[in-house]
């Protein structure tokens, strides 16, 4: 999968997923009550939507605390999935469930993941994002309860704080970057600090109290493929539905931005004409 990174994305076979479906199904509520409110990935009701705008929220009530001496702590764990170690998500696991059977089928799902280092869960996997939001957690209690971060929320290993002065996001990073490591996970090193007047960039979006606007290299990726789009369209390679569907697409992802100017320039690239012959 290509986004702004190369990913690799392991779906299991159909059969493995029914039965990942299942013990999600079941284990699932267990878990959700135990995870924090500010969680927004992989979970029913949320999303990257509810994760901006919750973001949005609290930069808006932290500015309104604090004024303009408020810093965003903006961070992410380095090769996440890649790195996730088997014994610490089945001990994180084993926190809440109890059941002999459910537990079994847990061991056998991840240890059939990674490498005999008993390193890594494959994206696609409907229990390798389960488990993601099971080994963070523990980094989500820390960060409300042990450190008070009040304006704390996470989507996946992607994660925000604002904090009411430098030094606290400083010190901040300083114990969530601890608690990770307490993980066998690591932070990336281009996890940064800095004051709320930059915006946040978070989930696909810039965010700032007061509008939010689509990010930058989305846009001009956005504006390359509806000109690729059109050239394909004019040598009849794709029809208007496909072209439609990437339309519609584009709109849903701007929706809740300050950018009719923006959208209106990119789709103004996508020029429809037919080089010859009839509509598909």
């Amino acid at each position: 999968m290509r986004g702004p990174k190369l990913r690799l994305i392991q779906a299991p076979p159909f059969a493995d997923r029914v039965v990942h479906h299942a013990l999600v199904q079941v284990v699932g509520p267990l878990y959700e009550r135990k995870f924090i409110h500010d969680s927004y990935a992989c979970r029913v009701g949320k999303g990257t939507q509810a994760a901006v705008a919750r973001a949005q929220h609290f930069m808006r009530v932290a500015k309104r605390n604090w004024g303009d001496d408020c810093y965003i702590l903006k961070a992410d764990i380095s090769r996440f999935f890649a790195s996730i170690r088997h014994h610490v998500l089945l001990a994180e696991i084993e926190r809440t469930l109890a059941d002999r059977d459910a537990l079994w089928l847990w061991r056998q799902i991840i240890a059939g993941y990674g490498h005999e280092s008993g390193i890594g869960l494959p994206v696609g996997a409907l229990t390798s994002q389960l488990g993601a939001n099971i080994i963070l957690n523990r980094l989500d209690h820390f960060a409300k309860d042990q450190l008070g971060l009040k304006f704390y929320v996470r989507y996946m290993d992607d994660f925000v704080a604002i904090l009411p002065s430098k030094a606290a996001a400083a010190d901040a990073m300083k114990a969530l970057a601890g608690e990770v490591n307490a993980l066998c996970l690591a932070l990336n090193p281009k996890t940064a600090i800095h004051p709320w007047q930059r915006g946040l960039d978070f989930c696909g979006y810039r965010i700032w109290p007061t509008h939010i606007l689509p990010r930058k290299r989305n846009v001009k990726r956005a504006r390359l493929s509806f000109r690729q789009l059109a050239t394909r369209y004019r040598a009849g390679q794709v029809d208007q539905e496909h072209v439609r569907q990437r339309v519609n697409s584009f709109l849903a992802y701007t929706k809740h931005c300050s950018a009719a100017r923006t959208v209106s320039g990119v789709l103004g690239d996508l020029r429809l004409k037919r080089a010859a012959g009839p509509e598909n």
